[in-house]
């Protein structure tokens, strides 16, 4: 009686124990597939506003974490030293007469925290509105991949340009060049020819589309005195930062170029080597002053932040150190 009571329990063990390991294997598998394809929710113990929000972002991706756009206000107690810090730094350089205006936007998306000093002033965003020219033909890039390779023909340069005072490299007259070539020459070395190439054949309502879905005034792309503000020059690298509008890989395109962009008397002059950025800058010269700005995405370990800054003063030198310094004080408050 007792061997054929144990027969019944020796089998459910053995089914049992072969259905336990089955689950767990099982469960392994769900969780390394799911490491690289579902999104996740970023706790940052380095920041105190860490549990004041939620932030769901896409893990996968080498530049992108995926998030909506919004602007909502969350005061930090490290970015209200940063700001203080900041603040005094821009004060002092003013009355020293190294600048006339100096403005400053820094947002932590993984917490979605910012501040802003000086943010009412307005500037004219000069080449940083390349960016602006490249996300029309992204956009259809994304539908079709061989808009890229389009060839547009470069007869000679546009003697109504304005003159640029930082040029790295310039296009080939009477040439053909492939989209994709163009939007290198565009965002790397900041080719004003390549700019006019492409605003001249790229699909305008896209480019209106874009000004409206950010909620910034429309531009004539055609005519340099467009102004903005340092918090709407940080919309475009908000916006591919998020993803939201290209799509993960054509904002991964547009960021990789831009980590290549060859400007390195900005925000890179305040950082260690190696950290990647992904930045654009701008110049402009009239009316008796310098404009100097620049963006970016300073991409620290799993703590990127948005920087922008934007100067108005009469030497390229003395702006072009303000941003270096700014880019100094902000990293080593936040690496």
């Amino acid at each position: 009686m007792e061997d054929k009571k144990s027969k019944p329990n020796l089998f459910l063990s053995i089914i049992g124990s072969k259905v336990l390991a089955y689950i767990i294997i099982m469960a392994l598998v769900i969780m390394v597939v799911a490491k690289d394809t579902h999104p996740v929710t970023v706790v940052n113990k380095y920041d105190p506003c860490a549990p004041k929000v939620d932030v769901s972002r896409h893990a996968a991706n080498k530049y992108t974490r995926p998030n909506l756009l919004n602007d909502e206000y969350v005061e930090c107690g490290d970015l209200t030293v940063l700001k203080d810090e900041l603040a005094q730094y821009i004060d002092g350089a003013q009355k020293r007469g190294e600048a006339t205006n100096v403005s400053v936007y820094l947002r932590k998306p993984n917490t979605i925290s910012w501040f802003e000093i000086n943010g009412s002033e307005m500037y004219m965003p000069s080449s940083i509105m390349k960016i602006s020219i490249m996300i029309p033909y992204l956009l259809e890039a994304r539908i079709n991949p061989d808009a890229l390779q389009r060839k547009i023909y470069f007869e000679k340069r546009d003697p109504e340009l304005n003159r640029q005072n930082i040029i790295s490299t310039r296009l080939r007259e009477n040439n053909y060049y492939t989209v994709s070539e163009l939007l290198y020459a565009l965002i790397v070395h900041s080719d004003n020819d390549a700019s006019s190439l492409l605003a001249r054949n790229m699909d305008q309502k896209l480019y209106k589309k874009l000004f409206s879905d950010l909620n910034l005034p429309e531009p004539d792309i055609f005519h340099s005195d467009y102004t903005m503000s340092v918090m709407e020059c940080s919309k475009f690298f908000r916006l591919l930062f998020s993803a939201t509008y290209l799509g993960r890989d054509m904002s991964e395109y547009a960021l990789e170029l831009l980590t290549h962009c060859d400007y390195k008397d900005g925000i890179l002059k305040g950082l260690d080597n190696p950290v990647t950025v992904a930045h654009k800058f701008g110049e402009r010269t009239g009316n008796g002053f310098k404009e100097l700005h620049e963006g970016g995405i300073v991409y620290v370990e799993n703590r990127p932040y948005i920087l922008c800054i934007m100067t108005r003063g009469t030497d390229y030198e003395k702006l072009s150190d303000i941003m270096g310094n700014i880019s100094r004080i902000t990293y080593e408050s936040l690496k």
